[in-house]
Formats: structure tokens, C-alpha cells, sequence
């Protein structure tokens, strides 16, 4: 899912829209978990740097 989108403004309508209802919420955010490692990995994104970095800041979380 993830790993296959490419345009950055509908991004967020697409990964609400891909979001499967019925599906147990502990599936769903394990699927989008890996759906988004995938994403970074193919856009090249280090998930350390570029993305717990920023919910550090933005959760105010020391390490």
C-alpha cells in the first residue's frame, strides 16, 4: 500500500482510504507498520533519523 504511493498530497487520503474497518485494530496498525517501513525503505528514509526524530520533537520525549 504504502510502498506504492508516490504522490505526497493525497498520501493521507489514501492511507484513510485503504484502512480496512473490519479489520482488528492490532492487525491493522501492525499492517500499517510495515507498510510504512516499506515506504522507507524504498523512498530511502532512515526511520531513526527522519522519523522517530521528528515524533520526538513533536511528543517532547527525551530519550
Amino acid at each position: 500500500m504504502l510502498a506504492n504511493m508516490t504522490d505526497g498530497v493525497t498520501t493521507m487520503q489514501e492511507i484513510a482510504d485503504a484502512v480496512d474497518l473490519t479489520e482488528a485494530p492490532e492487525d491493522a496498525v501492525c499492517s500499517l507498520v510495515i507498510d510504512l517501513m516499506q515506504y522507507c525503505e524504498r523512498e530511502k528514509v532512515d526511520w531513526t533519523q527522519d522519523v522517530m526524530l521528528r515524533a520526538r520533537e513533536r511528543l517532547s520525549i527525551s530519550e
